[in-house]
């Protein structure tokens, strides 16, 4: 399967994280360095890289359409209604999996003991005895496990997977009419 690629303004920033948690491979404006028009920039980014431009800036949702680059308008102020958002466009799995850093769109990988060490105080200890199983980020070196957090994101993804069956009921109601 094929999953989009996705490039998102500074308007955006959670969905970030949410879209790299759920594996998809998502840039962030906030974490380029860009030292000419952003717009442009971004447009350029989504046309060379085949990304699709996430953005609350319809101007730039129109210039990058104009183009040909393959935008999209994001309304809604919070997350879920985001992915809501974004669903009605594309089939996003929302099923959390650690093979992305949330921080920096690198790959995960199982922790070794030195990535451990490294991350010092970072890391409970406890967790480490317990045999509590970690992932290292290539790119920044953040390591990552499966805590209390962790069903507070599985909660929240099943929440926003609730959006396929309201924008099908929807699709559906409006065919019907």
């Amino acid at each position: 399967m094929n999953r989009p690629k996705f490039l998102i303004d500074r308007m955006l920033g959670k969905l970030v994280a949410w879209l790299r948690i759920f594996d998809y491979d998502t840039l962030s404006a906030l974490e380029l360095r860009i030292e000419c028009d952003e717009d442009n920039y971004l447009i350029r980014v989504a046309s060379e890289e085949g990304r699709v431009l996430l953005s609350r800036d319809r101007v730039l949702v129109g210039r990058a359409t104009k183009v040909g680059v393959t935008a999209l308008l994001i309304s809604p102020n919070d997350v879920k209604g985001q992915i809501c958002e974004l669903m009605k466009h594309y089939s996003i799995i929302t099923e959390p999996i650690m093979k992305r850093c949330t921080m920096c769109n690198s790959g995960l990988r199982p922790a070794d003991p030195l990535d451990l060490d490294k991350a010092g105080s970072d890391v409970p200890r406890h967790l480490i005895d317990e045999g509590k199983k970690f992932w290292a980020c290539d790119g920044c070196g953040k390591i990552y496990w499966t805590g209390s957090h962790w069903r507070n994101i599985q909660k929240t993804a099943r929440e926003m997977e609730n959006c396929k069956h309201i924008n099908q009921e929807h699709d559906n109601r409006s065919r019907l009419r």
